[in-house]
């Protein structure tokens, strides 16, 4: 690797070449290199600067033609290079330091900056009045209400369990546009967010008020709900309600529901598939350099077994079950009978579509032979399941 001596000098032969004023010029502003301390190439006077092997140096005595250089005698190890650096590292260091606290003040207000309304509208316009009452679901996830309830109306704008879309020990506000469709009583139309199951407690009531929905909701098979109620006999004059879950801490306006960037990166990570080793060995067969891998999505719930170089060590025969190893069934039960196929090589001989699943369901993953299988026979399969 070359020095920054060496760099320094062939850059001056490359740009310079043979000007020798320019070389001078230059090496006035980064000092001259002196390659051989006891023989000065040049002189110096007091307060100039010289590199000596790849050291900066401030000269402190006179130095003339041929003086030896010796440190700490006519030089002394210049700061001024050190300081310079630091400086410029202390200026960066500054910079990354601000732009960390942003970025993590970002990551920490990921409701207001990234989705403001966490509340995703899925409700979709029903196609004739419910009792008199007309409602619209505009594109932009506000919700139009008209007419005369006959009898109590009710329309839910969405359902979906805790942990899918709020967080624990959060303080969140819901709102409808700070406003409750143009001065009706909140007993005859509201809208209120409360858990499915009986008796479907209330959780809040869309009017501003701060609540944090209770940790027992959370990870239970019951669904939180979101509900617009219009109580019989109540007149809603074209009213457009703004319905909003947001942190209590935000106070602007109504903003559409979005997916912030830790919401789609959540959703990035529950989509991806996670592997496990297939364990589990038999004397019939050789696992030494084998591949067996569960693979498993929690996301879309669909698991894929792999099998790659298990070598027969014994013959089998048609019909004959071959153990290829112990599966976490009891953790991914499949909803319906498992079917797979595979292939074996032996030397040149190809045996094709040669294994079929179980239909029971059980910690060990066997496949039956469509044909007699010889010793020193190569196994790749695949199978995959929903569960």
């Amino acid at each position: 690797m070359k020095t920054i001596v060496q760099l320094v000098e062939e850059q001056k032969e490359y740009f310079l070449g043979k000007d020798t004023a320019a070389k001078q010029a230059v090496e006035a502003n980064i000092a001259p290199v002196e390659a051989d301390p006891s023989s000065a190439s040049r002189a110096y006077v007091v307060g100039e600067q010289l590199f000596l092997n790849d050291v900066l140096y401030d000269v402190t005595s006179p130095i003339s033609v041929g003086d030896a250089i010796v440190v700490n005698t006519n030089i002394t190890a210049a700061n001024k290079l050190s300081a310079d650096i630091k400086s410029k590292i202390d200026d960066l260091y500054s910079k990354n330091q601000t732009l960390t606290n942003q970025v993590t003040g970002l990551l920490d207000n990921t409701e207001v900056n990234g989705a403001v309304n966490m509340l995703p509208n899925t409700a979709t316009t029903p196609l004739q009045p419910i009792n008199g009452i007309t409602f619209t679901v505009n594109d932009d996830g506000t919700i139009t209400i008209d007419g005369t309830a006959s009898a109590t109306v009710k329309l839910n704008i969405y359902q979906e369990n805790a942990e899918k879309w709020l967080k624990q020990n959060t303080a969140y506000k819901a709102t409808v546009d700070n406003s409750v469709f143009g001065g009706i009583s909140t007993q005859d139309c509201y809208v209120q967010l409360f858990r499915e199951g009986s008796p479907y407690p209330v959780i809040a009531y869309f009017n501003g008020s701060a609540f944090i929905v209770p940790t027992s909701y959370f990870n239970i098979s019951q669904r939180l709900a979101v509900q617009i109620v219009v109580k019989e006999g109540v007149t809603v004059t074209n009213q457009t309600i703004k319905p909003m879950i947001s942190v209590a801490s935000y106070n602007g306006d109504y903003v559409p529901y979005a997916k912030s960037n830790k919401e789609l990166t959540d959703l990035w990570n529950a989509n991806k598939y996670v592997e496990y080793d297939i364990s589990g060995d038999t004397s019939s067969l050789d696992f030494t350099n084998a591949t067996r891998k569960l693979l498993v999505n929690t996301f879309t719930r669909h698991c894929m077994i792999c099998v790659q170089n298990v070598i027969t060590t014994t013959a089998f025969n048609v019909g004959d079950a071959i153990a290829l190893g112990d599966i976490p069934f009891s953790s991914y039960i499949p909803k319906y009978n498992v079917y797979g196929s595979g292939r074996a090589l032996n030397g040149t001989t190809l045996y094709n579509k040669i294994f079929f699943s179980k239909n029971n369901v059980n910690a060990t993953f066997a496949m039956n032979c469509y044909e007699n299988i010889p010793v020193g026979t190569s196994i790749n399969m695949s199978i995959e399941w929903s569960y």
